[in-house]
């Protein structure tokens, strides 16, 4: 029984079911000579009319923090729309504008000091990642023991804090798995054995 990767949200219904993994807070993401480079924190409303590189339209993480702004009533300038983490990235460190990313894709360029990552002060926004599987089948005592492995290592949160049904990992019932959003958020998955890195699904 494989693990097929990870998912960006709930997963309800189909042959397709998701394990809670983990919650990565999103921040403020600007290179060292923006303005707010050397804010400690920024309150969501400053980010309103600023350049804006986004991802593309068709991705849930888009979708959501689209949600999150207009909640917030704060309209960005988007000049730039990738896929693709890392080209987000480049095109913040080259000055085209700001982005909100997970703290974890971006602890590189904090450490080399090409990109600035900002908290927020007035809001907690997360990006939750789930461990996909196929339904209905249980887990290998190998997948069982690399789930448990994945979860012992979360420094961002509780990995079950998503609400909603508790199913459990076939094989496991004491981990519990939730069921939720709609089946076009399920299809961002990394196909593959193992997926342990968020930063390198490009489409997340």
């Amino acid at each position: 029984m494989r693990i097929w990767g990870w998912s960006l949200s709930r997963v309800q219904g189909g042959e397709i079911a998701s394990i809670a993994w983990r919650k990565e807070p999103m921040v403020v993401v600007v290179w060292p000579e923006h303005p707010l480079a050397d804010r400690e924190s920024v309150s969501v409303r400053e980010l309103d009319g600023q350049r804006f590189v986004a991802f593309s339209f068709q991705l849930t993480i888009r979708k959501k923090i689209a949600r999150w702004l207009r909640q917030a009533r704060v309209s960005v300038n988007v000049v730039h729309e990738f896929d693709n983490i890392e080209y987000i990235k480049r095109a913040v460190e080259i000055g085209s504008g700001i982005t909100v990313l997970p703290v974890p894709t971006v602890r590189r360029e904090l450490e080399s000091g090409t990109l600035v990552a900002i908290p927020f002060q007035d809001v907690e926004w997360y990006r939750p990642l789930g461990i996909i599987h196929k339904r209905h089948k249980a887990l290998t005592t190998p997948c069982l023991k690399f789930v448990e492995l994945l979860r012992e290592s979360v420094d961002n949160g509780s990995p079950a804090e998503w609400g909603g049904n508790s199913e459990g990992i076939p094989g496991d019932p004491k981990t519990p798995s939730l069921a939720g959003d709609s089946d076009e958020e399920s299809r961002e998955v990394a196909s593959g054995e193992l997926a342990t890195s968020a930063e390198s699904h490009s489409a997340s």
